[in-house]
């Protein structure tokens, strides 16, 4: 199931989306659509980090999200995991 929770810090939601996908070995994972998640995604598939990503709507919610399917190199993720540390507190995601 994909839920939606509304969230003021995309790429910090993208990160633990990320590491979660990739820490349970799923096929794919779901991000809301945000200007900053599509450059951070198609950053990552320019780079061959990521297998692809479809932009699909959501039939629960009735917005834009996006799927991304990470790339897997036999069993082990290409990308271990994605750190997102924050400036004045010093936050790891």
């Amino acid at each position: 199931n994909y839920f939606y929770f509304m969230t003021n810090y995309h790429l910090a939601d993208f990160a633990v989306r990320f590491n979660n996908c990739i820490t349970k070995r799923f096929n794919y994972f779901y991000v809301p659509y945000t200007n900053i998640s599509m450059k951070v995604i198609a950053l990552l598939q320019l780079r061959g980090c990521i297998r692809s990503f479809y932009i699909e709507p959501c039939q629960e919610t009735g917005k834009v999200r996006v799927k991304v399917t990470p790339l897997y190199h036999e069993t082990k993720p290409f990308i271990k995991s994605i750190e997102l540390i924050s400036k004045p507190g010093l936050r790891v995601y």
